[in-house]
């Protein structure tokens, strides 16, 4: 997760809850603008992204 990206978020609060709503959803896979495409174990890839960038999944 890029922190160019995170620093662009204007509303943490919204985000927060937009990434809850996401990881409620049952997902392996992966397919990003930019690189490569995550086959499986994307959502833990992404949770962990995410976390170490002091987001709260």
């Amino acid at each position: 997760m890029s922190r160019l990206f995170l620093r662009e978020v204007k509303d943490r609060p919204v985000f927060q809850r937009t990434l809850a709503s996401l990881f409620e959803h049952d997902f392996d896979a992966l397919a990003p603008a930019h690189g490569s495409v995550v086959e499986q174990g994307a959502k833990e890839l992404l949770r962990a992204a995410l976390l170490e960038r002091g987001c709260v999944v």
